[in-house]
């Protein structure tokens, strides 16, 4: 399994729910009062999509465009309709891997099991006379050689080791009533089956939505060596989903539903973020919970009303939210409708005459109401305190000579692996306004120009991001080296990955680096909130351990990396996946990192509010830091 692969979206929370939700609560909030209130064979590419009008064996075949960008057909891709499943697409894994991925994976055939095995001795195993499916591991089959993250130049250096045994994972598709296929030419699954599986890397996924086969990918960066905008298919993607008026046919209705189950079921990390609380998911399973706790989210899903579905979709994920891990991105889409609002209101129009769905909207609302607010009001106190606006990215830099204490802010772990790739293979700049750990670093060599002797790193409002950039951080103050620890819940075993950052920036990694490291020798505070999530609660959690000293308010958890997926008929999603930050000793990271320093507590302040305003005092803050590093 490669680095990038398993960890390289820790998160997206800035882009799946910062960036969406502020309009989304003004948005939803407004409605919902209205409401409440009132072996591979391909296809050869042909000019035009064509179906076969001769059903062969128990199946039709159609070849399908494929886009990758704008509303240019990339390639064409040939999908069976199998006779009971006839609105279900299903594709040849071998192909699959060729089209999507561009490896070659062929099968053997044994005792009526088909296995691909991977380069790296992963596999996938298939009985189709049973309906079993069985892996190990899936994360080796969803490597991207092409994408920037892996072509890129940067400036960590990562090797793997795996700590515990894997053990298979084995799932029985006939209590999720999914039907696989074999012939000559191999095994035939859902295409979504393969993409929110056994392919999908977190921030890519191959998508059917009724008429062609797109390829999503939010962050831009699967991609040729290029970053992209992938911004085009809200206008062509999501056209066939605005259609609201066709009734949903029964076979997709079973099949979106019952894919849906197996995910969560299966494929998904830690449950004690979830807005429903547990309601013993892990137990019951999804259904069961949908059953037993929330009967008209399950009823609306399964409905062949897309106004109800959608209703439905939009509340499963509510149950489900975690912080920002798991959540629906309908609210990213789409313009074929004449605004976002009016795809919100499409969304909960059912809303006024089912006072469950309501409440639990209203409920949800709140709650994410109440976390912007907190960002709100940190932002704000951090701006009067400091007297600036931080860009974008929350980049600030502030010294105190009084207390000669330094802060170093930044809401987001970005990794600009385009600029870094430049910067080492071409000499270009520094990319020091788009790259989290490029900025720190820069910003620890003004702090000891100014002969700082504190220095705060600010994460009180950081949402997460990329963890290439948090590993560089940790090297800055760990003396060019590090290591992080994931459990993977799926296949049961534990790995840590060591690595070398190029603190220097000469392109290699030696002992020159941990020489350069040294030199940042301040008495840190980490500081954070229970905004702080995922990388902005990972990074805190790595430097306790290496016995820094935790300020301000206890971070708000979020230990799972990201993976995107889409429905059977075409809806993405993403959800904390199986694969699950650690710190050294093994324990989950999930429910957030434990303070030196309690802020909200230990100012003697009332309010949360008003405490709120230490967090950003030079002189408390400073004081503690040089006292708490007494020798």
């Amino acid at each position: 399994m490669r680095f990038y692969d398993t960890i390289f979206s820790l998160e997206l929370r800035g882009m799946i729910y910062m960036k969406k939700n502020i309009l989304l609560v003004m948005t939803l909030t407004s409605l919902l009062l209205t409401a409440c209130h009132s072996g591979q064979k391909t296809s050869e590419p042909s000019e035009q999509p064509s179906t076969s009008e001769e059903e062969i064996k128990n199946y039709a075949i159609k070849d399908v465009n494929v886009y990758k960008e704008a509303n240019k057909v990339d390639r064409k891709v040939s999908l069976r309709f199998y006779n009971d499943h006839p609105h279900v697409p299903y594709i040849n894994v071998s192909s699959y891997y060729h089209e999507f991925f561009n490896v070659d994976y062929t099968y053997t055939l044994e005792n009526g099991l088909y296995t691909y095995l991977s380069r790296e001795n992963g596999y996938l195993r298939f009985d189709t006379d049973h309906n079993y499916f069985a892996s190990l591991d899936i994360g080796d089959f969803s490597y991207l050689p092409a994408s920037v993250a892996e072509s890129s130049k940067v400036f960590v250096n990562y090797k793997e080791v795996i700590t515990t045994p894997k053990r298979e994972k084995i799932i029985d598709l006939n209590a999720y009533h999914i039907d696989i296929y074999s012939d000559v030419d191999g095994v035939y699954t859902p295409l979504t089956f393969l993409s929110d599986f056994s392919g999908g890397n977190e921030l890519y996924n191959v998508a059917y939505n009724g008429e062609d086969i797109y390829i999503i990918d939010f962050d831009g960066m699967t991609t040729d060596g290029e970053k992209r905008d992938t911004n085009y298919y809200r206008d062509t993607y999501y056209k066939v989903l605005g259609d609201f008026d066709t009734p949903r046919e029964d076979d997709l209705i079973e099949y979106v539903y019952n894919e849906l189950c197996l995910i969560f079921d299966n494929y998904r990390g830690y449950t004690s973020h979830l807005f429903m609380g547990d309601n013993n998911l892990l137990s019951l399973g999804l259904d069961g919970v949908l059953t037993q706790y929330y009967p008209k989210v399950k009823q609306y899903l399964l409905s062949k009303d897309k106004d109800e579905y959608l209703l439905g979709y939009f509340a499963l994920f509510v149950t489900l939210f975690d912080g920002g891990h798991t959540s629906q991105l309908l609210e990213d889409v789409p313009n074929d409708l004449d605004s976002e609002e009016d795809f919100a209101s499409a969304c909960i129009s059912k809303a006024s005459s089912d006072q469950d769905i309501s409440n639990l909207c209203f409920d949800f609302l709140s709650e994410i109401s109440a976390i912007i607010m907190k960002t709100a009001i940190l932002k704000s106190a951090r701006n009067d305190a400091f007297k600036i606006e931080a860009n974008d990215n929350g980049f600030y830099y502030r010294f105190d000579e009084d207390s000669k204490t330094a802060y170093i802010g930044f809401d987001h772990f970005t990794c600009d692996f385009q600029g870094w790739d430049d910067f080492y293979n071409n000499k270009g700049d520094i990319p020091l306004n788009s790259d989290t750990y490029a900025y720190v670093r820069n910003q620890l060599y003004q702090a000891l120009d100014d002969k700082a002797e504190n220095v705060v790193l600010d994460l009180s409002t950081n949402i997460g991001g990329n963890s290439t950039s948090l590993d560089g951080i940790y090297g800055l103050l760990c003396g060019a080296k590090g290591e992080f620890s994931m459990n993977n819940t799926l296949y049961q075993y534990r790995y840590t990955t060591p690595y070398e950052v190029d603190i220097n920036l000469d392109g290699k990694f030696d002992e020159l680096d941990v020489e350069e490291a040294g030199k940042f020798d301040f008495n840190y505070g980490i500081l954070t909130s229970n905004i702080s999530y995922s990388c902005g609660n990972l990074l805190p959690s790595l430097l306790k351990e290496a016995g820094y000293k935790i300020i301000g308010q206890k971070s708000g958890g979020g230990s799972c990396s990201i993976h995107l997926g889409t429905t059977g008929d075409g809806l993405p999603f993403s959800r904390s996946s199986y694969l699950c930050l650690s710190n050294a000793s093994g324990d989950n990271l999930d429910d957030g990192v434990p303070l030196d320093l309690d802020i909200i507590v230990d100012s003697g302040k009332v309010s949360i509010y008003s405490a709120i305003s230490y967090f950003y005092d030079f002189n408390y803050v400073g004081n503690y830091l040089s006292n708490a590093y007494k020798k």
